[in-house]
């Protein structure tokens, strides 16, 4: 019988990325497993407005709506075994519809909507 030892080559990183919406606080949090469990991460791609702290927490407040690929790294600091992966993140548009003033029966209704980071042309949908 003879013994041996698995050595892992890398990390694994893995995430809980909420959609996000502009001008509104977000807070995220990605972890790392493989190694001795002491990590510090870093990211590129972030929407402008966010940061990740070294302890993996993804927080600010988003600018621009849209969907990201941000590429996530995270280094073990006791083995210095590395890992990368990338997640999408989606801060999404906001439909703005302002005040519903109040309604008279068998009278048009004129409701003004507005939105931001639904493209030039969005598809208003009513039900």
């Amino acid at each position: 019988t003879q013994g041996f030892t698995i050595t892992p080559t890398s990390l694994v990183i893995t995430g809980v990325l909420p959609t996000g919406f502009p001008g509104q606080a977000y807070a995220g949090t990605i972890s790392a497993s493989g190694g001795s469990g002491q990590y510090t991460f870093s990211a590129t791609g972030l929407p402008a407005g966010l940061n990740i702290s070294t302890a993996g927490r993804v927080s600010g407040t988003p600018q621009v709506p849209g969907t990201y690929s941000v590429q996530f790294s995270a280094v073990d600091t006791t083995s210095q075994l590395t890992g990368n992966t990338t997640l999408t993140l989606v801060i999404a548009g906001i439909l703005n519809s302002g005040f519903l003033a109040p309604a008279t029966v068998n009278t048009n209704y004129v409701l003004n909507l507005s939105s931001v980071g639904l493209g030039p042309s969005p598809t208003w949908v009513h039900s």
